[in-house]
């Protein structure tokens, strides 16, 4: 098994800490992982081996760049979406709350909570 050189490993580890490069021996190539999952075989454009050097980490740096602003657009989307139905949500329980209070303007808590109309001490009756 061979060991990466020390300083493409660093410089990987600055674009993303979660990046690390193993050797695969099947293949025998190198390949660069992320959290523990291949990412990307180090090769050339036409699968011949391509050894270690800055060009996987100007690589990497740029997908990582292109992953933040994928994502970040995707975030906004989705944030814009949620603010959006919060705020709708938040116009529906209003207009519930007006229209309950309306309600009890109107009719009083005898409707509301089917409380009869009080007529007076001792008649028992219920309006």
């Amino acid at each position: 098994m061979y060991n990466p050189d020390s300083s493409i490993v660093k410089q990987l580890q600055e674009a993303d800490p979660d990046l690390d490069l193993r050797w695969d021996q099947d293949r025998s190539r190198w390949i660069v992982t992320c959290q523990g999952k291949d990412t990307v075989t180090v090769q050339e454009p036409n699968g011949s081996y391509r050894p270690l050097d800055g060009r996987i980490v100007a690589h990497m740096r740029e997908q990582a760049w292109l992953y933040r602003r994928h994502f970040g657009a995707l975030h906004m989307i989705d944030s814009d979406i949620h603010r959006r139905n919060f705020e709708r949500e938040k116009k529906r329980k209003a207009a519930m709350r007006d229209e309950f209070r309306q309600e009890m303007i109107e009719d009083g808590h005898q409707r509301v909570f089917g409380v009869g109309r009080f007529a007076g001490w001792g008649s028992g009756v219920r309006a």
